[in-house]
């Protein structure tokens, strides 16, 4: 049986970018990894992977994500080619399409709505 499943958790290293008709969002996911190396110092090294979704959660993440947001994401890598419009060659591409995806960061958008700021002071009196 061959099974084809990642999960991978890091911070969004780009906005999330929804398409024109607003069925998929990707956005660039960075892994950092620390290791000592054969001296015994600490180490670190950061991949990044795109990631995409479709439909309800290509909403949720464009709704909801932000750019350093930490997120865990569970899915499938998928890959494909294309040809790169700069230099006329055919290029591969792997990513992450996301089935699930855990929210760790809470969202400032999510916050702000959230909160009604007033400059009126609060009145309320708080027993202890």
């Amino acid at each position: 049986m061959i099974t084809n499943t990642v999960v991978i958790s890091g911070n969004t290293a780009t906005e999330v970018r929804l398409s024109e008709d607003g069925r998929c969002a990707s956005v660039l996911l960075a892994h950092t990894e620390f290791y000592r190396d054969q001296q015994g110092q600490k180490q670190e090294t950061t991949n990044f992977l795109w990631v995409r979704a479709y439909g309800k959660l290509a909403h949720n993440l464009s709704e909801y994500v932000l750019k350093g947001n930490s997120i865990t994401v569970t899915g499938k890598l998928a890959g494909g080619s294309y040809k790169d419009e700069k230099t006329g060659e055919w290029q591969n591409s792997l990513y992450v399409l996301a089935a699930n995806v855990q929210f760790h960061t809470r969202s400032l958008k999510q916050e702000f709505e959230e909160n009604s700021f007033s400059d009126e002071p609060v009145t309320e009196d708080i027993s202890f």
